[in-house]
Protein backbone atom coordinates (compact mmCIF):
# COMPACT_ATOMS: atom_id res chain seq x y z
CA UNK A 1 0.00 0.00 0.00
CA UNK A 2 1.05 3.27 -0.88
CA UNK A 3 0.23 6.38 1.52
CA UNK A 4 1.48 9.32 1.68
CA UNK A 5 2.84 10.71 4.69
CA UNK A 6 0.78 11.68 8.02
CA UNK A 7 -1.35 10.03 10.02
CA UNK A 8 -2.49 6.44 8.27
CA UNK A 9 -5.44 5.42 9.86
CA UNK A 10 -8.01 2.95 9.35
CA UNK A 11 -11.25 2.75 11.45
CA UNK A 12 -12.74 -0.28 10.73
CA UNK A 13 -16.64 -0.68 11.66
CA UNK A 14 -18.11 -4.26 11.55
CA UNK A 15 -21.26 -6.30 13.30
CA UNK A 16 -20.26 -9.24 11.49
CA UNK A 17 -17.10 -11.10 11.75
CA UNK A 18 -15.13 -11.40 8.04
CA UNK A 19 -15.89 -14.73 6.51
CA UNK A 20 -13.48 -18.06 6.83
CA UNK A 21 -13.02 -20.60 9.85
CA UNK A 22 -10.20 -18.78 11.23
CA UNK A 23 -12.34 -15.52 11.63
CA UNK A 24 -15.47 -16.95 12.90
CA UNK A 25 -15.18 -20.39 13.29
CA UNK A 26 -17.28 -21.10 10.19
CA UNK A 27 -16.45 -22.20 6.75
CA UNK A 28 -18.29 -20.02 4.76
CA UNK A 29 -19.21 -19.57 1.00
CA UNK A 30 -16.00 -16.80 0.70
CA UNK A 31 -13.20 -17.52 3.00
CA UNK A 32 -11.55 -14.39 3.54
CA UNK A 33 -8.55 -15.25 5.33
CA UNK A 34 -6.22 -15.23 1.63
CA UNK A 35 -7.10 -11.71 1.01
CA UNK A 36 -7.06 -10.13 4.81
CA UNK A 37 -4.15 -11.83 6.05
CA UNK A 38 -1.51 -10.24 4.08
CA UNK A 39 -3.64 -6.93 4.11
CA UNK A 40 -3.36 -7.19 7.66
CA UNK A 41 0.28 -7.91 8.04
CA UNK A 42 0.54 -4.94 5.60
CA UNK A 43 -0.77 -1.95 7.72
CA UNK A 44 0.92 -3.05 10.41
CA UNK A 45 4.71 -3.27 8.67
CA UNK A 46 3.39 -0.09 6.78
CA UNK A 47 2.95 1.01 10.49
CA UNK A 48 -0.73 1.95 9.11
CA UNK A 49 -3.06 2.32 12.72
CA UNK A 50 -6.00 0.67 13.13
CA UNK A 51 -8.82 0.95 15.54
CA UNK A 52 -11.04 -1.78 15.71
CA UNK A 53 -14.96 -0.94 16.16
CA UNK A 54 -17.11 -3.97 16.57
CA UNK A 55 -20.94 -3.44 17.22
CA UNK A 56 -21.76 -6.14 19.62
CA UNK A 57 -19.63 -9.63 20.43
CA UNK A 58 -20.36 -11.15 17.20
CA UNK A 59 -18.05 -9.85 14.92
CA UNK A 60 -15.04 -9.76 18.22
CA UNK A 61 -13.32 -13.18 17.02
CA UNK A 62 -12.63 -11.63 13.44
CA UNK A 63 -11.34 -8.32 15.15
CA UNK A 64 -8.92 -10.63 17.70
CA UNK A 65 -7.79 -12.35 14.77
CA UNK A 66 -6.87 -9.31 13.17
CA UNK A 67 -5.19 -7.78 16.14
CA UNK A 68 -2.84 -11.15 16.45
CA UNK A 69 -2.01 -10.39 12.61
CA UNK A 70 -1.58 -7.40 12.96
CA UNK A 71 1.13 -7.73 16.10
CA UNK A 72 2.93 -10.37 14.17
CA UNK A 73 4.84 -7.54 11.84
CA UNK A 74 4.84 -4.90 14.19
CA UNK A 75 6.64 -1.34 12.80
CA UNK A 76 8.18 0.69 15.94
CA UNK A 77 4.94 3.06 15.31
CA UNK A 78 2.04 0.33 15.07
CA UNK A 79 -1.12 0.44 16.61
CA UNK A 80 -4.20 -2.26 16.99
CA UNK A 81 -6.55 -1.16 19.09
CA UNK A 82 -10.18 -2.79 19.69
CA UNK A 83 -12.81 -0.12 21.24
CA UNK A 84 -16.00 -1.83 21.68
CA UNK A 85 -18.98 0.22 20.24
CA UNK A 86 -21.78 0.77 22.84
CA UNK A 87 -24.82 -0.15 22.02
CA UNK A 88 -25.98 1.36 25.42
CA UNK A 89 -25.30 5.06 24.42
CA UNK A 90 -28.32 7.15 24.73
CA UNK A 91 -26.62 9.51 21.80
CA UNK A 92 -25.15 6.80 19.59
CA UNK A 93 -23.90 9.83 16.88
CA UNK A 94 -22.20 11.42 19.13
CA UNK A 95 -20.97 8.33 21.07
CA UNK A 96 -19.28 7.54 17.52
CA UNK A 97 -17.97 11.12 16.79
CA UNK A 98 -16.17 11.28 19.90
CA UNK A 99 -15.22 7.52 19.42
CA UNK A 100 -13.75 8.31 16.07
CA UNK A 101 -12.39 11.84 17.77
CA UNK A 102 -10.27 10.02 20.11
CA UNK A 103 -9.20 7.21 17.69
CA UNK A 104 -7.65 9.92 15.32
CA UNK A 105 -5.79 11.97 18.21
CA UNK A 106 -4.25 8.72 19.73
CA UNK A 107 -3.03 7.91 16.07
CA UNK A 108 -1.23 11.21 15.86
CA UNK A 109 2.73 10.90 16.33
CA UNK A 110 3.02 12.40 19.57
CA UNK A 111 5.60 15.25 20.46
CA UNK A 112 5.11 17.11 17.85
Amino acid sequence: MNWRKGIRLIIHIADAPAHGNSYCNEFMHNEEGSKLDPLIQSCSSSEIKIIGMPIGSYPMKSYIRCQELYNTSRGPNSMYRINLFSQGSSDLSRYFKDTIVRAAISAAPQGQ
